[in-house]
């Protein structure tokens, strides 16, 4: 990998694990109002718990990747990162460690969303370039 290419893969993991924290944060503190004023179970707020922290690594992956190459690589690294950062920030934001809950499945779902939201951003990003026409349709259009 070319030096270039290396120090973009790192700024695309940033942006994105940073992009994906500030949405998870507005998005848990919209859920726990919500929990707080239906009565939502326990059970059923970690469950929308899990879906936030996996919608938050796929927006972060699509927004924040802007490579074009090794987005599957990419994606697995923000997911993992994003996965122990976001404990080390809600812990600081419960005043309590919360290191002791996390389980192997929080890591497992972190880097199953970052892998295919990876290969998604990739790909999306590659639908963004459009080929440039031919020399016969450029001289077509210019003749128009």
């Amino acid at each position: 990998m070319e030096k270039g290419m290396v120090k973009q893969a790192i700024f695309d993991v940033l942006r994105a694990v940073a992009i994906a924290l500030v949405f998870n944060i507005v998005a848990v503190l919209i859920a726990s109002i919500v929990v707080k004023y239906t009565g939502i179970s326990a059970s059923a707020a970690t469950a929308v718990n899990q879906v936030l922290k996996v919608i938050s690594i796929a927006l972060g992956s699509i927004l924040g990747i802007r490579s074009h190459r090794l987005g599957w690589a990419l994606g697995a690294i923000v997911g993992l990162l994003y996965t122990t950062i976001g404990f080390g920030v809600f812990s600081l934001l419960a005043g309590a460690s919360l290191f002791a809950n996390v389980s192997v499945f929080d890591f497992l779902i972190g880097l199953a969303a970052g892998v295919f939201s990876g290969i998604l951003a990739v790909n999306l990003r590659s639908l963004d370039r459009k080929p440039r026409p031919g020399k016969r349709a450029r001289k077509v259009a210019k003749a128009q």
